[in-house]
């Protein structure tokens, strides 16, 4: 048995159909969806829905949820140094357990049981939208195409981090720069276990470390500082944004 939704991307006018299945939790629709990162609520409530909620059982049939970015800052929330040092040993205390969930993920992926997809994406449909935009006195609209394609969820698009030249090095270490109108500065990202990542920049600018931000970016050695987040990203890409983020808007705030 399966049950319709709607997911309604905010900003974009893209709206997305799919077919859910018993158990699909909203982590998982997301996913397979294209929204890593995205956080899904009901229209008038502020808090979103948790990423292990059973969706099939808290949607009606045909209901329309609204998919925004999860919520992701650099800094606010204490001392860097201390926040690395307690990174550290939850790394090592969480590794073993880590370890036996990708065993078994492995096993489950490989077992016919489990090859049925929870989660089916029907659609996605992008409405034509008018804007006015006003240049020397002289008004043009423009017309975004209206189209509807039907998706089959086989590969993945490219993710921020890959369209931005971020290379994979290994299994669980990430090399590339973080890139703004201002400059780039080489970063480097490691993945402690699934969902947890620890970034790093080498040489920040002056603006940062004498900016808002400063002290959130944490001096290790040589030239390289360690990030320290409020809200730790989930995704590496959410993580390289917030960063860009940070660099841009201490140069224009200097």
């Amino acid at each position: 048995m399966e049950k319709p939704i709607r997911i309604v991307v905010g900003g974009s006018g893209v709206e997305k159909d799919l077919m859910i299945s018993p158990g699909a939790t909203v982590a998982e629709v997301t996913e397979e969806a294209g929204l890593r990162g995205y956080q899904l609520a009901r229209k008038g409530e502020k808090e979103p829905l948790a990423p292990e909620t059973d969706l099939f059982k808290e949607a009606a049939d045909s209901e329309t949820f609204y998919a925004s970015p999860s919520k992701v800052e650099v800094g606010g929330g204490g001392s860097a140094s201390l926040y690395h040092s307690f990174d550290l040993l939850k790394t090592k205390a969480i590794y073993l357990l880590d370890r036996i969930k990708r065993w078994f993920q492995r096993i489950r992926n490989r077992s016919p049981v489990f090859k049925k997809k929870r989660v089916v994406v029907i659609r996605t449909r992008i409405f034509r939208q008018k804007k006015e935009i006003s240049r020397a006195g002289i008004k043009v609209k423009v017309i975004y195409k209206e189209t509807t394609s039907r998706l089959v969820v086989k590969g993945k698009k490219p993710l921020y981090w890959q369209k931005s030249g971020w290379l994979k090095r290994g299994r669980d270490y990430y090399e590339g720069f973080y890139k703004t109108y201002f400059g780039k500065w080489r970063g480097s990202i490691r993945e402690n276990y699934k969902g947890n990542y620890s970034f790093y920049i080498s040489d920040p600018p002056d603006e940062v470390l004498d900016g808002e931000h400063g002290v959130c970016f944490f001096f290790l050695n040589d030239t390289l500082y360690f990030v320290h987040f409020k809200h730790e990203p989930n995704d590496i890409s959410s993580g390289i944004m917030a960063v860009e983020k940070v660099i841009s808007n201490s140069f224009k705030e200097a």
